[in-house]
């Protein structure tokens, strides 16, 4: 049984874990060593609510929104959790849609 803030900010697993340092998500982190809202019967009672709001929204933008991959753009191997926080580039076109 750890704390989920010790955990969040040991050494041991986090390069300098008290800076504010979105890029170190950039690769996946070590299973259980980032637990937003963590595991077991502790776990944050607005999971389930912050899951479904991710989801309502992601539906409402895609329903809103053509999402398309720019064919002129290189192809790149990244993850999509550093494709959806740190875009580097232009790869994907964002078109309003007309039939909404």
């Amino acid at each position: 049984n750890s704390s989920q803030y010790v955990l969040h900010r040991w050494e041991k697993f986090w390069d300098n874990p008290d800076k504010f340092s979105p890029e170190r998500f950039l690769t996946t982190p070590k299973p259980y060593t980032y637990i937003p809202f963590f595991l077991g019967p502790r776990q944050c009672i607005g999971k389930n609510f912050a899951i479904l709001e991710l989801k309502c929204i992601l539906s409402e933008l895609l329903l809103r929104f053509e999402i398309r991959k720019d064919p002129e753009a290189p192809m790149k191997m990244r993850s999509v959790q550093s494709i959806l926080c740190f875009p580097l580039d232009n790869s994907y076109i964002i078109k309003p849609r007309n039939d909404v």
